[in-house]
């Protein structure tokens, strides 16, 4: 089965600033050819611009992403001359993030080793596509820890994602769930960076390669070679400060510094820090420390449908449920959803 990404347009802006400087310079030098008497040669600089124009926005231009499913997972990008091949038999962990509307479901599938994220595509299939187990509720999460799920970078590192967004039919999920196990799609795994403050770029992602790679199974996490029970009895919350792009912003206030709010997941053995609306206002804020381990909203949203899931609801930090249950009302969904 072999599906094509959606080629990204790229040089809205520059187009048509190097349309009219085109259209200037080929123009202007076929009326001096024209007012010299040099007919035979008057259309060649206009028709060269053109040439020239068309030449360069294909050199620059982007190109479909391929994604092939048959014994492995293969993604294509000759743009990067990049190749991602994924024997499912090397796949652990698998998380797909489903956002739901009336014409189609956007899924972002994840597929990880216990050390490393394996490949990560983003699908646009028919509505009515069957889950597949574990799905994590991109909707739901919105309103509970926020949501940076237009990225897949917020996923998956650049060298492992098909960066393209691909439209095709539910064969492609029904290809998931008949080649990686059910169990694998009940774990759930996250990248994290250790620090006080670890760097991110002007979009909110992380900089440079993990510090630490977890995987949670049940009610134990794997990291750094050791299992650990997860105790996961409160949450706390916490601050930072980062420098971000911010759109339909004045000048001065494009690149302003963000004052990003913290929600701290204590797992006993790990503690893991997400920019999130969840306030954890009655335990006040706690400064950030050199163990602390950040990730992404969107991979923390897989992290805690993981322990919605596998802890009882009154063992759910009090903030973390209220939160929960005001994104279920949002959404007009109850707890049988989670």
């Amino acid at each position: 089965m072999k599906m094509h990404g959606t080629p990204q347009v790229l040089d809205a802006v520059l187009r048509p600033m190097v349309r009219v400087a085109q259209v200037v310079v080929g123009g202007t030098a076929s009326a001096i050819l024209a007012f010299l008497g040099l007919w035979w040669w008057m259309p060649l600089p206009l028709a060269g611009s053109f040439f020239v124009y068309e030449f360069l926005f294909w050199v620059r231009g982007d190109r479909p992403v391929v994604v092939e499913l048959g014994e492995h997972l293969i993604i294509r990008d000759r743009k990067r001359k990049l190749t991602i091949d994924v024997d499912p038999s090397r796949v652990t962990t698998a998380t797909a993030h489903r956002r739901q509307s009336d014409e189609y479901a956007d899924m972002r599938v994840v597929l990880t080793s216990d050390t490393e994220v394996l490949a990560a595509v983003w699908f646009r299939v028919p509505a009515n596509t069957p889950s597949l187990p574990g799905e994590v509720d991109a909707d739901l999460m919105d309103h509970v820890v926020g949501g940076d799920y237009g990225s897949l970078r917020a996923l998956a590192p650049g060298y492992r994602l098909a960066r393209q967004r691909v439209d095709t039919s539910a064969d492609a999920i029904d290809w998931m769930r008949n080649h990686i196990p059910a169990n694998v799609w009940e774990r759930s795994a996250a990248r994290l960076w250790t620090g006080h403050a670890p760097e991110l770029d002007l979009l909110g992602h992380y900089h440079g390669d993990e510090s630490t790679f977890v995987v949670l199974d049940g009610r134990d996490m794997r990291f750094d070679g050791q299992t650990h029970h997860i105790e996961w009895v409160t949450g706390t919350r916490s601050e930072r400060v980062a420098v971000l792009l911010h759109a339909n912003k004045g000048l001065n206030d494009t690149f302003a510094a963000d004052r990003l709010s913290l929600a701290v997941l204590d797992l006993g053995a790990l503690r893991i820090a997400t920019p999130s609306r969840i306030l954890m206002s009655e335990l006040g804020v706690t400064p950030t420390d050199a163990d602390l381990q950040h990730t992404h909203p969107a991979e923390a949203a897989g992290v805690l449908m993981h322990l919605l899931r596998t802890h009882q609801r009154e063992a759910w930090p009090r903030d973390i449920r209220v939160a929960v249950d005001e994104a279920l009302t949002l959404c007009g969904k109850s707890a049988l959803d989670i």
